[in-house]
């Protein structure tokens, strides 16, 4: 009953502690010209990009460039998985609420892949209503390097962008809240919490494609090759919890895996391998068949 009163009391300091991590708002710094951008520099948490999980995810942008972090499966650091430009940033309030919008335009990273892929020409509309098509080779950090339909090129500045359909861009939305100006250099600070992006609408000439449920894409960083996950790992270590600290503690039968009871057996003739004869405690299966494992 004490071992469980400890445990309830660890869990209610863990909740209380994520809680308050939770409720705590990032800091976005940024300057700007009226309702114009013109850099800003901060860490906002992210949840996912299109049909593309963020798991522990957090954006940060810095001048122009924005990078997308995120922890891929089988290991427990965050990692940069996407990189990319920002195009026209703003700063508009409405009804006492103050939103950073832009567009986020990709161009490298290991998930750049799994944002979809181009079935025809990149559509630019640009604010005098026109709408290039072609395959933009690059940024700088004021304009787009396109190369049109036609085999021609032409770079395209960023104040010229209406809008851009294609797989790698997201227009992005950063609710602000609680903004200071700093008097030495005019620029501002926003508390900020999260950020969302809305994949471009479709074109009759590209499909994208999203799932309803976003997904982390397989990693393929070095390390992770056949590796034990780590959901997996935190399931193992909470059985092993459960089976050697709180099951004796109240009776509760645990009946394993015979696949968790081999990696037992592995384990523990692994590193003991001056033990000749290791004693093995026989478990009996419902099929009648008869597995052991070591019993220390």
């Amino acid at each position: 009953m004490r071992l469980l009163k400890q445990l309830a009391v660890a869990s209610l300091s863990i909740s209380i502690l994520s809680f308050a991590q939770a409720a705590k708002a990032n800091s976005l710094a940024f300057t700007a010209n009226g309702g114009n951008i013109i850099a800003f520099e901060g860490d906002v948490p992210a949840r996912s990009i299109g049909g593309v999980a963020l798991p522990k995810g957090s954006v940060t942008v810095s001048g122009t460039t924005i990078n997308v972090n995120a922890v891929p499966e089988w290991l427990f650091d965050q990692h940069q998985v996407l990189t990319g430009i920002v195009i026209n940033p703003k700063l508009s309030t409405e009804n006492n609420q103050s939103t950073v919008t832009g567009i986020a335009y990709f161009l490298h990273g290991e998930w750049l892949s799994n944002l979809g892929r181009n079935l025809a020409s990149e559509v630019v509309d640009l604010t005098d209503g026109a709408a290039l098509s072609g395959h933009i080779g690059g940024t700088s950090s004021s304009a787009l390097d396109m190369v049109l339909v036609d085999g021609t090129r032409r770079s395209i500045n960023f104040s010229d962008v209406s809008s851009i359909t294609s797989p790698r861009a997201y227009p992005f939305k950063i609710p602000a809240s609680s903004i200071k100006i700093e008097p030495s250099d005019g620029s501002y600070t926003a508390e900020v919490n999260e950020i969302t992006f809305t994949p471009a609408m479709f074109h009759s000439r590209l499909a994208l494609f999203s799932s309803n449920k976003p997904q982390v894409p397989k990693s393929t960083l070095p390390g992770t090759e056949g590796g034990v996950s780590n959901k997996y790992i935190a399931t193992m270590i909470a059985t092993d919890i459960i089976s050697n600290t709180i099951a004796p503690s109240i009776a509760i039968p645990i009946v394993f895996t015979r696949s968790t009871l081999h990696a037992r057996q592995l384990l523990f003739i692994n590193g003991n391998n001056s033990v000749s004869a290791p004693p093995f405690q026989p478990q009996i299966f419902g099929n009648g068949s008869i597995y052991t494992y070591p019993t220390h």
